[in-house]
């Protein structure tokens, strides 16, 4: 009986032994916090011409996240207003999510945009 309980046993410490060694490797330094600083948002965006001022031109913005939001006036103020939130639809693990904003190439006659 004692020959069957010998290779579980040797299997039990080994596995105590990774399980010490993994705590080890991933375990901070003495004095060390870990904690998150900033929380960095993907945000891309593209020109396009502005329909409500003729002539100047409005910024798309997308956020990974699945926030659509648009910029009027870029060039001299940072208002935005949302036009679209796919934020509870949009999985964003990893590099997934909104990764980027186009408007459509006739975006003056159709106001599509690819997202």
């Amino acid at each position: 009986m004692l020959l069957h309980q010998f290779p579980r046993r040797m299997l039990n410490i080994l596995v105590l032994l990774w399980l010490v060694s993994l705590h080890i490797l991933v375990a901070l330094p003495r004095g060390f916090v870990d904690e998150e600083i900033v929380r960095v948002s993907a945000i891309t965006g593209a020109f396009a011409p502005n329909p409500r001022k003729e002539g100047k031109q409005m910024l798309l913005l997308s956020a990974k996240e699945g926030k659509i939001n648009v910029m009027e006036d870029p060039d001299y103020n940072d208002d935005y207003f949302e036009i679209g939130d796919f934020s509870s639809r949009i999985c964003t693990n990893g590099e997934r999510g909104i990764q980027t904003i186009r408007p459509h190439p006739n975006f003056e006659e159709n106001r599509y945009i690819y997202i």
